[in-house]
């Protein structure tokens, strides 16, 4: 039996899903995806300068996505993405359209401050992240007007976890995975989406 439980920060609601697939379904899972996913480094620009981006990503669905002149050409989601799209819609009673994967190879591979309100998402919906492979921690803060703010979340994601990001969270708080100087395990991660169809791939912010 999935078991979920109820996280609220700053107004903002977040569920958590421990071991929403088996150890030995996410084992599999994480293995078939890292071998199938053609996985690519791109590079961001910050003030004009170039820069690789610390972990490895590929993006699916039916839009085409840019950020920090980046373009991300949409890839019609795989057999095994749908299958797990499926699975995580029954659960949440939400409907997706795309996803973002990443992979981290390392304790040095990292996601910085973010919140993902590009336009080419509906606002509205939550945003789904499946972890699989090695635990990792992810951090939230209240955006401020100077910032960020000092309080944190801190949730230790484990290999078959889901979390479900409900508006408004992307609105309200940014989030990062940072880097750990320990020994870490690869670590995939999936962010499920909801695309605004009928779109095309322009400028947002990183």
């Amino acid at each position: 039996m999935i078991v979920m439980s109820s996280i609220i920060f700053y107004g903002c609601e977040i569920e958590v899903y421990k071991s929403f697939f088996s150890e030995e379904y996410s084992d599999m899972l994480f293995n078939l995806l890292k071998s199938e996913t053609e996985w690519a480094q791109n590079e961001i620009v910050i003030f004009g300068k170039k820069y690789k981006i610390p972990r490895l990503n590929e993006w699916y669905g039916s839009v085409n996505m840019n950020y920090s002149n980046i373009n991300f050409a949409a890839k019609p989601l795989t057999k095994t993405l749908n299958q797990v799209r499926k699975n995580i819609e029954k659960e949440t009673s939400s409907h997706y359209n795309s996803v973002l994967m990443n992979l981290y190879r390392n304790g040095k591979d990292s996601m910085g401050w973010h919140s993902d309100d590009e336009n080419i998402y509906n606002p509205k919906a939550p945003i789904a992240s499946l972890s699989l492979g090695g635990s990792r921690l992810m951090k939230f803060k209240k955006k401020t007007k100077k910032g960020l703010g000092k309080k944190t979340l801190e949730l230790r994601l484990n290999s078959g976890d889901l979390i479900i990001m409900k508006h408004p969270t992307q609105e309200m708080l940014k989030h990062s995975i940072p880097k750990s100087s320990t020994d870490i395990e690869e670590r995939i991660n999936l962010t499920f989406r909801s695309v605004i169809e009928k779109q095309d791939a322009f400028k947002t912010k990183y």
